[in-house]
């Protein structure tokens, strides 16, 4: 009876989640800033790419954007609703209705033995998450990566059952797109080929097959690349000339670091609720076990503080001119602006702020609900992106890390529930500051 009762509460908040994600459209949500101003010029690229042939829109010096132009080529071709800027913004948000869902089939194969309602309720998390909702309502670009990254794993996981070639093609294809839709999710081709490279039960020749494919499907990347002497349209590198965008432009912003291990740890804080039950006397026995490895990147930042003034060059190259605010660095920097106007207290919450997030990061890994090669991969990306934004691991880390896991989660009621509510805050909180 207790089981029915809480599978029945499971599927009423997953209702009423999916019903929080209609409304936002019709109340025109913004929980990420400048949502219609992005609109507006991606509505440019694709005024671009509909009065011209696509080679010329690719190499028109107006357009602009973080992605490859894949995104305006499908709409330009499939969406028939592509005529008006309101029809395309309703479409989108209709379209993109289907990644959660996918999201649960691709649960469901996963953890084939756990409780479907559970399941259910772990999908509609990422309808919470501000960056995908947002997306969705403004018809924006980072959709399109979520929904190929979980197209992805969808046939990867059957293929991981059975071996089958078609899985495992449509594995190599969906893979090489993530990239073509955010460059940031290399990392997604990268987990697959590394797993059937080194899958000893596979036929060499399937190795070579994968191999090959791969490298076809990175040809137009790689001819994009050539184009525009960078991995982004060539005024996009012109107007955010600090970041490595460029081929001819390579910074390493080192004390992203720190804000890197905030937002990881942020969206490590579900997959570890969902992994684990968490009390004080675990926490202390980890605490005292891992003392060495917890204090060293404190004593690394402790170092920096005192001998490289790192916060303040960073907020000066984040300055803007028009109203005096910085922008990125994620929720750690904002809470620091809105809480302390003395600046060395506010450094000092950042350092504090740090210091737990390693914390956290270290018990992800150590209870095994993410791993290293996903938070390397993140943290090493996050060296050469200027300004650093929360988009960039919102929803990645809590999607990557459930799908990228070789560990079994064990999910419950509780564990759900409490999951749930930590998305319903974040994306309250989200909403209130924007």
């Amino acid at each position: 009876m207790k089981n029915k009762t809480e599978n029945y509460l499971l599927l009423t908040l997953s209702l009423l989640v999916y019903l929080s994600y209609f409304l936002s459209y019709f109340f025109g949500e913004d929980s990420i800033g400048g949502g219609d101003n992005d609109l507006t010029w991606i509505w440019q690229n694709f005024e671009i790419f509909k009065s011209n042939d696509i080679l010329s829109a690719i190499r028109d010096e107006k357009f602009f954007g973080n992605r490859t132009p894949l995104l305006y080529i499908i709409n330009i071709y499939l969406n028939p609703f592509i005529e008006n800027i309101d029809s395309y913004r309703f479409s989108i948000f209709i379209f993109f209705i289907i990644s959660p869902i996918i999201f649960f089939y691709t649960l469901k194969k996963y953890f084939s033995e756990e409780n479907s309602y559970i399941l259910f309720c772990v999908s509609t998390f990422l309808l919470l998450s501000p960056y995908f909702r947002s997306s969705a309502v403004w018809g924006q670009e980072i959709n399109y990566g979520i929904l190929s990254l979980i197209v992805t794993f969808f046939y990867f996981i059957k293929f991981k059952k059975n071996e089958d070639l078609l899985n495992l093609f449509f594995t190599i294809f969906f893979s090489s797109v993530c990239v073509y839709f955010d460059q940031k999710l290399l990392i997604v081709p990268l987990f697959c080929f590394y797993y059937i490279l080194f899958k000893s039960t596979l036929n060499p020749r399937v190795k070579l097959f994968s191999a090959l494919m791969y490298f076809l499907f990175s040809i137009p990347f790689l001819y994009l690349i050539s184009i525009w002497g960078g991995l982004v349209p060539t005024l996009t590198q012109k107007s955010n000339f600090l970041s490595f965008n460029s081929l001819d432009n390579f910074n390493v912003h080192y004390y992203h670091i720190g804000f890197a291990a905030t937002l990881i740890a942020l969206y490590l804080i579900p997959v570890i609720i969902l992994k684990n039950t968490i009390n004080l006397k675990i926490i202390y026995n980890f605490l005292k076990s891992h003392l060495l490895l917890i204090l060293f990147p404190s004593f690394l930042y402790i170092f920096l503080y005192i001998y490289f003034d790192w916060y303040d060059l960073l907020q000066s190259k984040l300055f803007i001119a028009q109203n005096g605010e910085t922008y990125g660095l994620g929720f750690a920097n904002k809470l620091g602006l809105i809480l302390f106007e003395d600046i060395f207290i506010r450094k000092i919450f950042t350092y504090l702020a740090f210091f737990t997030s390693w914390i956290l990061i270290i018990y992800a890994i150590k209870c095994k609900a993410t791993n290293w090669f996903l938070l390397t991969y993140f943290f090493i990306i996050s060296l050469f992106l200027l300004p650093i934004m929360q988009e960039y691991f919102d929803p990645y880390i809590f999607l990557l890390s459930i799908l990228m896991s070789s560990e079994r989660f064990k999910f419950n009621f509780k564990r759900t529930f409490t999951s749930l509510l930590f998305f319903v805050m974040a994306l309250s909180f989200a909403i209130l500051y924007y």
